[in-house]
């Protein structure tokens, strides 16, 4: 059984590289569109009936809960959509990888930034190879402001939820303080 899935995996691995190297511009012109991804995920909360609620833990503490309105659900995320994701500059700040994912069943491209000015540092997409849908993203970004850095972490589950994981920093160090607000759809 676990040849099985080596071979399988290891065809898919050989297909992808394969088709990396056969044609190298399509792949600048298949870059994800990460904040339009962002926006049509919050367009789709607009057409469904939903509640929101959000769990907020700090510090590892009891959680805290409370419903939002669609409003502050869309204030949450539209945080993350920053002005480097945009299609038009995307390319030239960021550069992909990609590898097929066997313990989570997607392929996982990784853009990061090419640019220590850009806010976003990384993004994950998780991407379901039976039918190309995306199926998770995950953003890395970073606010700094004189010596304090706050990294926030998003990881947005199509049609379901996200959470937003905040920590921060002093002059390099964690304070050891952090934030997890869960959001999910009911």
């Amino acid at each position: 059984m676990s040849r099985a899935i080596i071979a399988i995996l290891s065809i898919c691995l050989l297909v992808e590289l394969n088709s990396c190297r056969e044609n190298q511009k399509s792949k600048q012109e298949e870059y994800i569109d990460v904040a339009a991804y962002l926006r049509g995920q919050l367009k789709y909360l607009d057409s469904v009936p939903h509640g929101y609620l959000k769990l907020t833990t700090a510090d590892t503490l009891q959680p805290d809960s409370v419903y939002l309105t669609l409003q502050q659900v869309k204030d949450l995320v539209l945080g993350f959509i920053a002005p480097e994701l945009e299609k038009d500059k995307f390319r030239e700040r960021f550069e992909e990888t990609s590898f097929a994912d066997a313990t989570l069943q997607t392929i996982t491209i990784t853009y990061r930034s090419v640019s220590p000015k850009n806010a976003v540092e990384r993004i994950d997409v998780y991407v379901n190879p039976e039918n190309g849908s995306i199926h998770r993203l995950y953003l890395v970004q970073a606010v700094s402001s004189n010596e304090h850095t706050a990294k926030r972490q998003l990881l947005w589950t199509h049609n379901q939820g996200f959470t937003i994981i905040t920590t921060h920093s002093r002059g390099g160090q964690q304070t050891g303080s952090s934030l997890t607000e869960q959001v999910i759809w009911q």
